[in-house]
């Protein structure tokens, strides 16, 4: 994988987007390994070692994760990363707030407990519930969003969607 060593300094300068939990990292990381990037490529390129990435109790850098599917994107190795990131994540990509959306009794609820507990993921992930006289309205916004073009919201909407249905059975639509 020729990926320019800038990366590293890519992910030092948006050091303002905080981190997140190191199991959001692991489910991109995961992927990038499976497209053939040797866990020694990742460790140079990326400036964390598998050990570390895979650590759930470890936080890493956020731009960590766009960056990684920004690499495959760039490479060719694959059309949609952050899609293809999302229909294999675990559920325990959001780092135990899974259970505050498993363990509730309905949808509104898992939505509040998401809404509440979103800094556990990321720390300055922005979750906010809007009603309508229809329907209920989900939007998360995190700094990094303008530089990746919303790959991070892909990814974190598209399994977020996947653990509400698997939950609650059919739930909603993702809109742009």
């Amino acid at each position: 994988m020729q990926i320019p060593m800038s990366i590293k300094d890519r992910i030092s300068k948006r050091s303002s987007d905080g981190t997140v939990s190191a199991s959001a990292i692991a489910a991109v990381a995961k992927h990038v390994l499976a497209q053939g990037v040797s866990s020694d490529e990742l460790s140079d390129t990326f400036g964390y070692g598998v050990p570390d990435i895979f650590d759930p109790k470890m936080r890493l850098p956020a731009a960590m994760g766009p960056e990684m599917m920004r690499s495959l994107i760039e490479e060719g190795r694959g059309s949609a990363p952050p899609l293809d990131v999302a229909e294999q994540a675990p559920f325990a990509f959001f780092s135990g707030l899974e259970h505050a959306i498993l363990l509730a009794k309905d949808g509104r609820q898992a939505l509040e407990n998401f809404a509440r507990y979103a800094s556990i993921f990321g720390e300055l992930i922005s979750v906010r519930i809007e009603d309508s006289a229809h329907y209920v309205e989900l939007s998360i916004s995190h700094p990094a969003d303008a530089v990746f073009n919303g790959c991070c919201n892909d990814t974190v909407l598209a399994i977020f969607t996947r653990l509400m249905r698997s939950a609650f059975g059919a739930f909603g639509r993702v809109l742009e």
